[in-house]
């Protein structure tokens, strides 16, 4: 599905179904449109530019009004890494991941 800032004249996506965050979010038909600027300072920045972390990331922006980014699209960086692994090659770095935090747990607590 498409997706896309806020602001297009013609944005192709068809009926409006629903508005999250003032009309900042609306979901269509055909796809998503967001505000994809966020005020920091003294400036403004790209969603997608954000740190993964940071709530106004695109990802978890949207998420955190309820929307599943992956249905318009926007798949989470870490889960993007992953894509190419099939089952077991997932298992493995899972169990490498899970053995590593335990390294770490008990060095520092």
């Amino acid at each position: 599905m498409e997706t896309g800032v806020i602001g297009a004249s013609d944005n192709g996506l068809g009926k409006l179904l629903k508005e999250y965050n003032e009309g900042k979010i609306q979901i269509y038909e055909g796809g998503i449109q967001y505000d994809g600027w966020v005020k920091t300072g003294f400036g403004s920045t790209n969603r997608k530019a954000m740190p993964i972390n940071s709530p106004n990331y695109i990802y978890n922006y949207l998420e955190s009004f309820g929307i599943v980014p992956e249905e318009y699209g926007i798949i989470h960086p870490i889960a993007e890494k992953y894509a190419h692994m099939d089952k077991s090659e997932l298992m493995v770095e899972l169990t490498q991941l899970e053995l590593e935090i335990e390294n770490y747990r008990s060095m520092f607590g």
